[in-house]
């Protein structure tokens, strides 16, 4: 099975519930910073209603790199767009 870098949710692999990091067709991750500190963590297993437990992803998961990905707020800056972010509903 070939591996390629996947974006989500453009093309997603499970529901985001569901979507574990450890899938066959991810080949790069990239994690928040604050996934760092993470210990005894619940994630889902690549199917809807079913979740790994005891998950410590500097263990578990083989993040390519760490970066600042949290999630936006309202009034946030998009440096590509050059505007500022707002809250709607849907993706």
């Amino acid at each position: 099975m070939k591996r390629t870098s996947v974006r989500l949710p453009a093309y997603r692999l499970a529901t985001l519930g569901a979507c574990n990091p450890a899938h066959p067709l991810i080949s790069d991750i990239i994690a928040d910073t604050s996934v760092q500190a993470l210990t005894d963590c619940v994630c889902g297993a690549n199917k809807e209603g079913f979740h790994y437990m005891h998950v410590y992803p500097q263990r578990d998961m083989a993040v390519t790199r760490y970066a600042d990905v949290h999630f936006i707020a309202d009034g946030d800056g998009c440096p590509k767009m050059r505007r500022n972010a707002f809250a709607a509903q849907g993706y």
